[in-house]
């Protein structure tokens, strides 16, 4: 009795902090993502990823899906473009997309309680000021495969919001 007590407590405080990570900076900027995604060579997406050790996909395979979105979307990973000198000359995006998971693991069995986030991130001069523009939020819980599935559904959503904001 007591463990199950501290499991949905534990369960309770993890989202609670996602709640917390999910609130907009509260000094960014109003924007829409249509005003700042949109960008000339809007087919080169940069992105990045930032996954907790305790969720249970590793980082590759996040990366794979997030990928896999990319091609189904005909979009060019700009990270991979710019590495391997396949960029176009002299462009650089003017912002990117960050994906973020939190995860706890659950004590009783195979199940974590996740958040995951997609936003646009626009570095707005020198000293380091960012704007963030917030894109898609999702907390869920469940088996490695309902948190893989999580993060294709944030990832497609999150792109088909790039898109649009680059299509008008």
């Amino acid at each position: 009795m007591y463990s199950r007590v501290c499991q949905i407590a534990g369960s309770l405080v993890f989202l609670l902090m996602s709640a917390v990570v999910l609130v907009p900076i509260s000094n960014a900027a109003e924007a829409t993502p249509t005003s700042v995604m949109k960008h000339d060579n809007f087919e080169y997406l940069m992105f990045s990823l930032s996954l907790q050790p305790e969720c249970p996909a590793s980082r590759d395979e996040v990366n794979q899906i997030f990928k896999g979105e990319l091609l189904r979307a005909r979009l060019k990973n700009f990270n991979k473009a710019l590495m391997e000198g396949d960029s176009p000359e002299g462009y650089f995006p003017s912002g990117y997309m960050a994906l973020t998971a939190s995860c706890l693991k659950r004590n009783d069995m195979e199940s974590w309680v996740f958040s995951i986030t997609a936003n646009w991130h626009v570095d707005m001069n020198l000293a380091g000021e960012q704007l963030l523009v917030k894109l898609v939020g999702y907390i869920g819980y469940g088996p490695k495969d309902a948190f893989k599935e999580g993060v294709e559904d944030v990832v497609e959503e999150a792109i088909t919001k790039y898109l649009e904001a680059n299509l008008d």
